[in-house]
């Protein structure tokens, strides 16, 4: 697995009335990703006062290129929380000819101190996506 895989939270029918609870990782200096099907959700926690941006890349047979940019609030606003995706996995996922650990991963990085960002992908159960 690439560096900063991230583990994935699975969500069903089911949860309590407080809501659905998922695991939380610190983000990585070398970048984070995660295994991809589709159904995946990033849950994404700032705590500190200055937004985040989280640059989403992925390599197209031989280069890398940037899919998507987010911008997470900072802790004063939203309590510096978003939920990004799904992700759907023909544009998402990594299709790296050199690297087979990163394939089927959505691959980002982010700017930003590591110890301010929490994130959780979490899969949802498809027959609640509709």
């Amino acid at each position: 697995m690439p560096a900063g895989t991230i583990t994935i939270t699975v969500l069903g029918p089911g949860a309590g009335p407080a809501g659905p609870t998922y695991d939380e990782q610190q983000s990585t200096a070398a970048g984070n990703s995660f295994d991809n099907n589709d159904a995946t959700v990033l849950v994404c926690r700032n705590t500190n006062a200055t937004a985040r941006v989280i640059t989403f890349v992925a390599d197209r047979y031989g280069a890398e290129r940037t899919i998507m940019t987010a911008t997470i609030p900072g802790s004063a606003t939203e309590n510096g929380t978003a939920v990004l995706g799904p992700f759907p996995s023909d544009v998402f996922n990594d299709h790296s000819t050199t690297d087979s650990t990163k394939q089927g991963h959505v691959m980002f990085t982010h700017n930003g101190v590591n110890a301010d960002l929490f994130l959780a992908p979490v899969r949802v159960n498809r027959a609640l996506m509709r």
